[in-house]
């Protein structure tokens, strides 16, 4: 779980500088689709492993691979209200 965890945090960082980027209007080819990625196996990883607490009985281990998919998918929310933003203010 400390892998996918430290994956989700590399991946928010990611997300954060690619961010940054597209209000600046430079590229995002080095930092987001690496995010894309990282995001995409981390919350496999989780939910891989949720499979695996949930069939070993430990319920705590499974909550908290359940709060950290659902932390994942408020970030990439967070991350494509970004976008959307900035593509509406282009279009002004």
């Amino acid at each position: 779980m400390f892998g996918a965890t430290n994956q989700l945090v590399a991946a928010f960082t990611f997300l954060v500088v690619s961010s940054w980027f597209l209000c600046r209007g430079k590229s995002l080819k080095y930092t987001f689709f690496p995010a894309v990625f990282m995001i995409l196996t981390a919350i496999g990883a989780l939910l891989y492993q949720l499979v695996k607490f949930v069939r070993e009985g430990n319920i705590i281990l499974a909550a908290i691979s359940i709060i950290l998919v659902i932390l994942a998918v408020l970030m990439v929310g967070d991350a494509a209200a970004v976008v959307k933003k900035k593509k509406l203010r282009s279009q002004l």
